[in-house]
């Protein structure tokens, strides 16, 4: 009886240690406003937030993988470009009398973003304790943005 109450003890470590991992990060505190409203800005700077849930991996690499998403964010929140095409193609033949005519249409629609994304600053962090996601603010001033567009267009 021993033993078998052992060996459950030591199955029921081995099956239930991630969730065991998940509740001991350590988390950041209480949850700042900006992990409920990520892109947002202000006069002077655009933000953006990422996100890394991979709790397995070295704190490096969570940060790396955060900072990935939140610069994406940030690019696809200061411009987006949306054009679409329509392209008719009509031909019509003529036989014994008869006009058959063919008609065909196409839309193309290309979605690009552009930005400059220079001098972007990493502000804040926060883990949330219960999920143990580590999320990423970052920042870029309109004024660098509106200088790199600039620049490229020159």
């Amino acid at each position: 009886m021993l033993v078998r109450t052992l060996a459950v003890a030591v199955l029921s470590g081995f099956l239930f240690s991630p969730l065991s991992m998940a509740a001991s990060c350590t988390g950041g505190g209480a949850k700042p406003d900006w992990v409920d409203n990520p892109e947002s800005s202000s006069d002077a700077y655009f933000f953006a937030a990422g996100v890394s849930d991979k709790l397995n991996a070295p704190l490096s690499e969570r940060i790396a993988a955060a900072k990935q998403n939140a610069l994406k964010n940030l690019s696809e929140s200061i411009e987006v470009s949306v054009k679409n095409s329509l392209i008719l193609e009509q031909s019509s033949k003529n036989t014994a009398g008869h006009e058959l005519t063919d008609t065909s249409l196409l839309s193309i629609t290309k979605t690009s973003t552009s930005a400059s994304l220079r001098n972007v600053e990493v502000i804040a962090t926060w883990e949330d304790p219960k999920t143990c996601a580590l999320w990423l603010r970052a920042r870029v001033s309109q004024k660098h943005v509106e200088q790199g567009d600039r620049k490229s267009v020159v």
